[in-house]
């Protein structure tokens, strides 16, 4: 069963999706270097691995479409140099060693 609370922040977050004007997507936004079509983003993809967990599905495994996203997510400086995964590390530690996150808290 989903959270009730869940549930509301994501109707929340489809709102302010909706009510965005198609001229304001690339503005700035808070995060320093990102604009609202980048925080929409890295919402949207922080959802997928929900799911994907919750379904007990596995996470992409070096997936070659998060490989070719991160050299422009780098150049952007929205993510940092790829890391190493620690030995054994999971879909997740690897994914987010390649995102330029430490892993051992994973």
């Amino acid at each position: 069963m989903i959270p009730e609370g869940f549930v509301r922040a994501l109707d929340g977050f489809e709102a302010v999706l909706e009510a965005t004007p198609p001229d304001r997507w690339l503005s700035p936004s808070p995060c320093e270097g990102w604009c609202a079509v980048d925080v929409a983003g890295h919402v949207i993809a922080g959802l997928l691995v929900i799911e994907m967990r919750a379904a007990g599905r596995p996470l992409p495994r070096d997936d070659p479409t998060a490989r070719r996203m991160a050299p422009g997510g780098r150049e952007r400086g929205m993510l940092g140099p790829e890391r190493p995964a620690p030995e054994g590390a999971d879909d997740q530690a690897r994914l987010l060693a390649l995102f330029g996150r430490d892993p051992s808290g994973v």
